[in-house]
């Protein structure tokens, strides 16, 4: 079942970095989501292939976090 994250990295990070992860991931069966580059400094992602998403990514010097993406609603 896919999985759906946002990437954020640190910031100073180039956009060489990103668009290469952003190739990477696309090579992988991943799609691209939104592009943030405002507040933050990343991109949401559709992952099939969790295990490789994880392995890949977790541990990379730009990458300053990832977390699931989730539907947020205000009451």
């Amino acid at each position: 079942m896919p999985r759906r994250y946002i990437v954020v990295y640190k910031e100073g990070t180039p956009a060489s970095v990103i668009e290469k992860h952003v190739d990477d991931l696309k090579n992988t069966g991943c799609s691209i989501g939104h592009r943030y580059d405002s507040v933050l400094l990343g991109f949401s992602v559709t992952v099939e292939d969790e295990d490789h998403f994880t392995s890949t990514f977790a541990e990379n010097e730009h990458i300053d976090y990832i977390e699931p993406d989730a539907e947020v609603t205000i009451q």
